[in-house]
């Protein structure tokens, strides 16, 4: 998750009660060593919901510490144990371009969202290849995005423009100079995998334009 993402996320959610959003789910949570250490202002959108009353659970599919719920959204038993919990608000950030089957996934989020709970999603719009284990590459516009959820209506969406990868290099203390050159050195590297060595290729592209993100917020529409 980007920090304009954690911001925007944030606002969006700021003028709906806080009862109609417990409990909440943040769905692939990932542990709490990565939500306060690697991306502190992931901990820092869930931390807001938290000071307004909204109960918030962490999911992930392993188990780890910081995760209050272990399992899969497309395990029917999973499921169920989230639909029973009657969640009001799921967050499912930076998920979809990591799972095989998108819309299967989306259809999933809908099953255990309570009528008129509401669900924010985003997804990478423009953003270079990034395994989590996987990437299929599924950059949709907020339109596609939203189509993807049949069962609720659009409550807003935007497409959020982020600086590139240039500043988050800086920002990292990793010179340029120094991440261009280990690309443009990865094809002489016989036995590195071919695919990823496109794909660090293909991730100079973002020291030129900004990273992209859609982020639609959905509420779930009555049963």
């Amino acid at each position: 998750m980007r920090e304009i993402e954690a911001r925007t996320i944030a606002d969006l959610l700021a003028p709906i009660a806080p009862s109609q959003l417990t409990p909440c789910i943040n769905i692939g949570s990932s542990t709490r060593e990565f939500r306060e250490g690697t991306q502190p202002h992931n901990e820092a959108l869930l931390a807001s919901l938290r000071a307004r009353g909204v109960s918030v659970l962490n999911n992930d599919i392993r188990k780890d510490v910081g995760v209050d719920l272990v399992g899969d959204l497309l395990d029917p038993r999973f499921r169920d144990i989230v639909r029973r919990m009657g969640p009001r608000l799921l967050l499912c950030n930076n998920v979809l371009e990591h799972v095989r089957d998108a819309p299967a996934f989306a259809r999933a989020c809908e099953e255990v969202i309570a009528p008129g709970g509401y669900l924010c999603v985003s997804v990478p719009y423009s953003y270079p290849y990034h395994a989590d284990p996987i990437d299929t590459l599924f950059r949709p516009t907020t339109a596609e995005l939203a189509d993807m959820f049949s069962r609720c209506r659009l409550v807003t969406s935007t497409v959020l423009v982020d600086h590139g990868l240039r500043n988050d290099l800086r920002r990292q203390g990793h010179p340029i100079w120094r991440y261009v050159a280990g690309s443009l050195a990865r094809p002489f590297m016989l036995w590195r995998d071919r695919r990823a060595m496109l794909y660090r290729l293909h991730s100079l592209l973002w020291l030129i334009q900004p990273f992209k993100v859609s982020v639609c917020l959905l509420e779930r529409r009555p049963v």
